[in-house]
């Protein structure tokens, strides 16, 4: 009999558990949308057209636990310092799932070894 009550303890555990996983998805698809944003000039010293960030838009749905893409981002790289002094900055974005919006505060860091760029998101 003891063995009866142990493996109902299991199951029970395991129930709650199940439970508890399936209650934290959501019912249904939840739609998302991020912003996009551009930072030029991070670093620059010399008037370039380089180093810049650009964060694009995306949009989709969440379906559950999981990663999700919140920007495509791209780093155009190239000369744009003499001394290259390493910078931090950041960008704001809005975030909206399901209808409400909250504001992100993207922060990086930008580090140059004159031959090569670092950018830290």
């Amino acid at each position: 009999m003891l063995w009866g009550l142990e493996k109902f303890a299991r199951s029970g555990v395991f129930a709650v558990i199940a439970w508890s996983a399936f209650a934290s998805a959501p019912a249904h698809a939840v739609p998302y949308t991020s912003d996009s944003a551009t930072v030029t000039a991070i670093g620059d010293q010399i008037g370039s057209s380089f180093d810049i960030l650009n964060a694009g838009a995306v949009s989709g749905s969440i379906n559950g636990s999981g990663p999700y893409l919140l920007n495509d981002l791209t780093f155009t790289v190239g000369p744009n310092c003499n001394t290259c002094i390493p910078s931090a900055g950041s960008f704001l974005e809005n975030l909206t799932i399901n209808g409400e919006t909250e504001a992100l505060t993207i922060s990086f860091n930008w580090v140059s070894g004159l031959t090569t760029d670092t950018l830290t998101i």
